[in-house]
């Protein structure tokens, strides 16, 4: 991690925007983060902007086929058939 600064993995989705999917916080950033929290709107993306993060971009993997994102979140019964299903085939 460089020393002092956020970093984010980001995804791109083309419906959504980019949101970040991880970050990776120094310890010294405790103070500034809480106090930015305290003072108002809890826009953590504001805060990240102010403190040059360093951004990390992940491009969709192949799996069985199919262009998809390497942070697929699985928090449905839907979306846990269709990551089932994408395994089963990936597996074939």
């Amino acid at each position: 991690m460089s020393k002092g600064r956020v970093q984010s993995a980001l995804w791109r989705d083309p419906t959504k925007g980019v949101y970040p999917v991880i970050r990776l916080w120094p310890v010294s950033l405790t103070g500034a983060i809480e106090n930015f929290l305290n003072q108002g709107p809890r826009k953590v993306g504001r805060f990240v902007e102010k403190q040059a993060a360093i951004d990390v971009w992940f491009p969709k993997v192949e799996v069985s086929g199919a262009p998809t994102d390497p942070f697929f979140n699985i928090n449905d019964p839907g979306k846990l058939a269709k990551a089932d299903a994408l395994l089963k085939e990936q597996a074939r």
